[in-house]
C-alpha cells in the first residue's frame, strides 16, 4: 500500500546525500544479502511489509557483509538520524 512511497523516500534521501543506490526492485531478503557482497556495497536496506499489517513497512538494515546490523550499530544509526544535521546537495 505504501511500499513504493517509502522506497522512493529511502532511495531519494540516499541519493540526495551523495550515496550511490542500486535498486534491486522486488527481491527476496537472501537476494539482497548476496547482492550487497557482489556489488561491494557499504550496506543494504530491505523494505518489507511481509509480516506487518498492510499499512506498515519495515526497513531491514544490512552491513557490508550482507548481514543484519547489530543492535549496537542499529542504536548508533537511530541516534545519528535523530541528532545529526544533514546536508542534501
Amino acid at each position: 500500500m505504501s511500499g513504493q512511497m517509502v522506497r522512493d523516500l529511502v532511495c531519494n534521501t540516499l541519493v540526495a546525500l551523495g550515496i550511490d543506490v542500486v535498486d534491486l526492485g522486488l527481491s527476496t531478503t537472501p537476494t539482497v544479502e548476496v547482492a550487497v557482497k557482489m556489488e561491494r556495497a557499504d550496506g543494504g536496506i530491505i523494505l518489507t511489509a511481509s509480516h506487518n499489517p498492510k499499512e506498515w513497512n519495515a526497513l531491514k538494515l544490512l552491513n557490508n557483509e550482507g548481514e543484519f546490523i547489530s543492535a549496537e550499530l542499529g542504536s548508533k544509526v537511530l541516534d545519528k538520524a535523530a541528532n545529526d544535521n544533514f546536508f542534501f546537495g
